[in-house]
């Protein structure tokens, strides 16, 4: 019965995932942290990326059928992609769980402070069909996407969360082609790592919860997809940021506690003994 609750789950991560194009991942790495603390750092990755595939898969086809996504370049970004995502999910291998958590909470944490304080350069979500890369785009984009895909399989994210934003301040894409196209990309390179993952075993047997939560997400795509055009471009990357900047406090919290108050009694007890 406790399975079944990750079937809302899931859907709820999906939905703002996928209208985000981040694939959720950035909100399921820091739950699986937070409920699993004895799940080591592969197998929350493992986990996550498993799910972000099912739910950008399910994502992309939406997007492919609203025009949503700008083939050109997702071809050749993926390009980059695929070989950074392999790399990154190898990575987790030789990193413990401490590590990883605090580099996971820094990453966010920048990450949203970037994003809510500067403006995309966007041409307004109505330039989307129109809107067509320059060779310095092109350049630039397989740069950045090389390395989105190391950081995101490293940390299970996905990469939406990091290549969504850069595509829209780095190469001023409108943020809702930019949602699409990343969850084009997405979705090949989270198979590709969720394969490396699986070829060593890294999905906890325990994890009975995951076929649920991939379901939920997969439904949570569709419903993402078809809110993305009836939702402004500036609340969308508002919340984003705000939403990661306060996902990589709660991780940071969870390391460092707050001390209990010394009071100057208890003081002069430990003295006395």
């Amino acid at each position: 019965m406790a399975d079944l609750l990750f079937l809302p789950l899931g859907l709820f991560v999906g939905t703002l995932g996928t209208l985000i194009g981040a694939g959720g991942g950035f909100i399921l790495v820091p739950l699986l942290i937070m409920m699993y603390p004895k799940f080591s750092a592969q197998q929350i990755t493992a986990i996550s990326m498993l799910c972000v595939a099912c739910n950008a898969g399910s994502g992309s086809l939406a997007y492919l059928y609203r025009r949503q996504v700008h083939l050109k370049t997702a071809l050749i970004f993926t390009m980059a992609s695929v070989p950074g995502a392999w790399l990154g999910s190898s990575f987790t291998r030789m990193m413990d769980r401490g590590s990883f958590e605090l580099f996971f909470a820094s990453v966010l944490f920048f990450l949203g402070i970037f994003i809510f304080f500067r403006k995309p350069k966007t041409r307004g979500a109505e330039a989307s069909a129109r809107w067509e890369p320059t060779s310095r785009d092109m350049t630039l984009g397989f740069v950045i996407s090389l390395g989105v895909g190391f950081l995101a399989s490293t940390l299970g994210i996905g990469g939406g969360i990091v290549h969504v934003p850069l595509m829209a301040h780095a190469l001023a894409m409108p943020v809702h082609l930019a949602a699409g196209t990343s969850h084009f990309i997405l979705a090949i390179t989270a198979i590709v790592a969720t394969i490396e993952h699986l070829t060593h075993g890294d999905i906890a047997a325990s994890s009975s919860f995951v076929p649920y939560l991939a379901v939920g997400m997969l439904g949570g795509a569709q419903l993402g997809a078809f809110l993305s055009k009836r939702v402004p471009s500036a609340v969308i990357m508002k919340a984003l940021a705000v939403a990661i900047v306060l996902v990589g406090i709660r991780i940071v919290w969870a390391h460092h506690p707050a001390e209990p108050l010394v009071t100057p009694a208890t003081t002069v007890q430990k003295i006395g003994h």
